[in-house]
């Protein structure tokens, strides 16, 4: 790994039918605190950072962005 922040931020969303929710209640709106985290893998490692925070979210469904990083000295 090569760089990691985070951010303090705000999450919110309705849990809805059939869904086991870590926090709240299907069909309300909920809002927590929740800490954004940004970091950057080499490719062949993806799959691994990947298993790792599925491991230990608590959320059903965690929201993951893959943002590829493309070497900006190719395109001057």
């Amino acid at each position: 790994m090569r760089h990691i922040s985070t951010i303090d931020s705000s999450g919110t969303w309705i849990p809805i039918d059939g869904s086991n929710p870590f926090l709240g209640t299907v069909g309300k709106i909920e809002v927590t605190k929740e800490c954004i985290v940004s970091f950057t893998v080499k490719g062949c490692d993806i799959d691994r950072a990947l298993k790792v925070i599925l491991d230990v979210h608590p959320y059903e469904e965690p929201c993951i962005d893959i943002m590829p990083m493309l070497d900006w000295k190719k395109f001057v």
